[in-house]
């Protein structure tokens, strides 16, 4: 509903907008980043997007938020949020990635430059934390501990968005083969 809600206060007619207003002030819509803290994490991409759309610029440190968000699908909306701010975007970016980074984004840099090396140091960080939980999973395996493998890979899995085109994915299967055995695997290919 909050999505229609935030989408309709921006309609062409004035019942709808009086509507969505009052909706709006129902669900706590005016202070977006309480009202997303309170959502499940199933709602919150759609959110965000909802709110980048209708321009609700003190929703853009909440896109910013979640540009690190353990579930692909609430990372990739955030992204996808700030990059529909656009310019309007640029400062609360470039904050995130000096948090990030330690370092000041390039002043020269604009918007668009600003958010693809925010994004990159963060899928950086999430490359090396995927491959270190999966070096953690292989000894699991080599050791015979399917259970911390298995953990491991779980949580390598919330960083990347398709495990089959990934070294996860490797890793996944090796345990497969070891939680069905060698002949099970080859009946259930």
């Amino acid at each position: 509903l909050a999505p229609v809600v935030i989408a309709a206060r921006s309609h062409d007619e004035r019942e709808v907008r009086q509507w969505a207003e009052w909706s709006a002030a129902r669900l706590g819509l005016d202070e977006p980043g309480r009202f997303v803290a309170g959502l499940d994490g199933e709602l919150v991409p759609d959110v965000l997007l909802a709110l980048a759309r209708a321009h609700v610029m003190s929703a853009v440190p909440v896109a910013v938020s979640f540009v690190d968000a353990p579930r692909s699908s609430t990372r990739a909306a955030a992204r996808e949020a700030l990059t529909i701010y656009g310019q309007n975007s640029i400062w609360v970016a470039r904050d995130a990635y000096r948090i990030r980074t330690g370092e000041p984004a390039d002043l020269e840099w604009g918007w668009q430059r600003t958010l693809t090396a925010l994004f990159a140091a963060i899928d950086t960080e999430h490359e090396q934390r995927v491959e270190a939980d999966v070096a953690r999973a292989s000894a699991a395996l080599d050791s015979g501990d399917r259970n911390a493998a298995r953990a491991r890979l779980e949580a390598a899995l919330l960083l990347v968005p398709d495990p089959a085109t990934t070294i996860v994915g490797d890793e996944m299967l090796r345990l497969a083969e070891l939680d069905l055995g060698a002949s099970d695997l080859q009946a259930a290919r």
